[in-house]
């Protein structure tokens, strides 16, 4: 896997598999041919981050955010691509995330699936909007949003799905929850402690959509920490 340290407000990345290090604010991103990107952030600063896809692209980002910086996300789509950008955060902080999806073409689909995980006085935000624009035909979109909370703080989820065409599978799913009391109890009588099982629990929450990811164990050990 190639590293690329991105310094530029620019960056066009073709048929190939890369590991980002994003050290500016804000960054417009093409994408030719077919490209898998993971991301783990390492400077704490807000990310403005615009992705837009060729004609026949297909994009898999993984980003794993261990800051407490607010990001903002544009997902631009084109005639017949794919788009499947997973997203998780920790927060222990009040976090705002804005993800934008726009499809003004044909034959595509998008998935977001965003995880977040609130801890100490965190209050996050989710707001992830999917529009997909008259004259089009056979797009997928699905928004994926859910917080898991160790806290008692208020979060929000804004699931936004403006649809301009009749012919379109459109879906949004959106949850908040605590740890669940069953499962706690399980892995208790199991022999572990809360804490061990609370972070078994969050690691599992987390790391759900990275599952072929390639430094998995490293993304891991910054969970662990931060539980």
């Amino acid at each position: 896997m190639n590293k690329i340290i991105v310094n530029e407000d620019n960056l066009t990345i073709t048929n190939n598999v890369v590991w980002l290090d994003i050290n500016v604010e804000k960054l417009a991103l093409t994408i030719i041919g077919k490209v898998i990107i993971n991301e783990l952030t390492t400077t704490d600063h807000p990310i403005n981050l615009t992705i837009n896809l060729a004609k026949n692209s297909y994009l898999i980002y993984n980003r794993f955010n261990n800051y407490q910086s607010s990001d903002i996300i544009n997902l631009n789509g084109n005639e017949n691509t794919i788009i499947n950008f997973n997203y998780a955060f920790i927060a222990t902080t009040k976090r705002n995330t804005l993800i934008n999806y726009d499809q003004k073409y044909s034959h595509s689909k998008c998935a977001i699936n965003a995880l977040a995980l609130a801890r100490d006085a965190a209050s996050i935000t989710i707001d992830a909007s999917g529009h997909i624009y008259a004259d089009t035909i056979e797009n997928e979109y699905l928004e994926n949003i859910r917080i898991l909370t160790l806290n008692d703080v208020k979060h929000t989820i804004l699931p936004n799905l403006l649809i301009d065409t009749d012919n379109v599978l459109a879906s949004h799913n959106a949850t908040i929850s605590s740890i669940d009391k069953d499962a706690l109890f399980y892995l208790n009588a199991k022999g572990l402690t809360n804490e061990a099982a609370t972070k078994l629990i969050t690691n599992g929450f987390l790391l759900s959509t990275f599952a072929n990811l390639e430094y998995q164990d490293t993304i891991r050990n910054l969970i662990d920490k931060e539980v």
